[in-house]
């Protein structure tokens, strides 16, 4: 494989991980809110989200992982 190969494979992990996280986050504020509408019918509800963190989905963490080994082959790699 080639040098550039390398990076814009460990780009699109990285990009991956990203969008991964950033759309479980997006989750729990939809659920925080479905949680503060329903607050007429339960009387309470969390005063914040709860939100994951970058160890609470394994394939976050895997990505980002893969994106890292990539990117120090293409260091690597001489064309």
């Amino acid at each position: 494989m080639k040098k550039s190969a390398y990076y814009v494979l460990s780009s699109c992990f990285l990009l991956s991980g990203g969008f991964l996280y950033t759309f479980e986050r997006f989750i729990a504020y939809y659920v925080w809110i479905g949680q503060m509408s329903a607050f007429s019918h339960t009387g309470s509800y969390p005063t914040t989200p709860l939100l994951p963190d970058l160890t609470s989905n394994w394939f976050v963490a895997l990505f980002v992982a893969i994106s890292l080994i990539l990117w120090l082959l293409g260091l690597i790699k001489k064309d």
